[in-house]
């Protein structure tokens, strides 16, 4: 008796399709989710980056009588900026570097992600720096404000997210010492919207939270009453025309 020829089992166009169909679903649905895991991962590199920051400053002003390191530099880094005046405490360039940031930076400078709320220009009481005082070579800046200039000090900024091309390593870089506006992405000013809509914010009592928005009293070592408005008089040091945003 003659065998008939075995067939061969195979997968028709339509459930090839099918197939192809659900693994794009799939995948549109997952690959969202692996990024948010993967900024998520960057975003708690930063907050433990903030907070060894945070950590080194108060070590820094434990040494200085009780001083913030000054945004300008001391006496031994004047105009070298803040982060050359902790890295004896800090002992790593990596810890000044955020993740995420994908700022390019002028040839041979090495990137700090992050900026200091110490701008002495303000009128109304912002920074946790005053202008320049010490003799050069002489140590810490004078004109440094301490703890107990704050009256807040859980909720006055110190350090936060500053992803700018001229924000290096070494030198002043950008201060931050505005009001909300700049939390707002494509500001012109480098908004700080750089972690899930927010940024992260390295506080004088060297711990670190996650905002959205910030208010005019985060910037102030003395609280206004108004502090949750918009501030109009305020100077940059950039020179721009005030904190407002437009």
């Amino acid at each position: 008796m003659r065998r008939s020829p075995t067939r061969r089992s195979g997968f028709t166009l339509i459930e090839l399709l099918v197939v192809i169909a659900i693994i794009a679903i799939l995948a549109a649905i997952l690959f969202p989710v692996f990024a948010q895991a993967r900024d998520k991962a960057r975003q708690s590199t930063c907050v433990s980056n903030l907070k060894q920051l945070g950590t080194a400053s108060l070590m820094y002003a434990q040494d200085y009588d009780g001083h913030y390191v000054p945004w300008y530099g001391d006496g031994r880094a004047k105009g070298q900026g803040w982060s050359v005046s902790i890295m004896p405490y800090v002992k790593n360039e990596g810890v000044f570097v955020c993740p995420s940031d994908y700022h390019a930076r002028p040839k041979n400078a090495k990137v700090r992600s992050y900026t200091m709320n110490g701008d002495w220009f303000s009128p109304d009481d912002r920074g946790l720096s005053r202008a320049y005082t010490s003799p050069p070579n002489k140590g810490p800046e004078i004109g440094g404000f301490t703890e107990a200039d704050l009256e807040e000090v859980s909720t006055t900024i110190m350090f936060c997210d500053r992803w700018h091309p001229g924000n290096a390593l070494v030198g002043q870089g950008v201060s931050v010492s505005a009001t909300e506006c700049h939390l707002r992405a494509g500001s012109g000013h480098y908004g700080l919207v750089n972690h899930a809509d927010g940024a992260n914010f390295g506080m004088a009592d060297g711990s670190v939270k996650w905002m959205r928005t910030t208010t005019a009293n985060h910037w102030r070592r003395i609280k206004r009453p108004d502090g949750n408005t918009r501030d109009m008089g305020y100077k940059e040091t950039t020179g721009g025309n005030g904190s407002m945003c437009k």
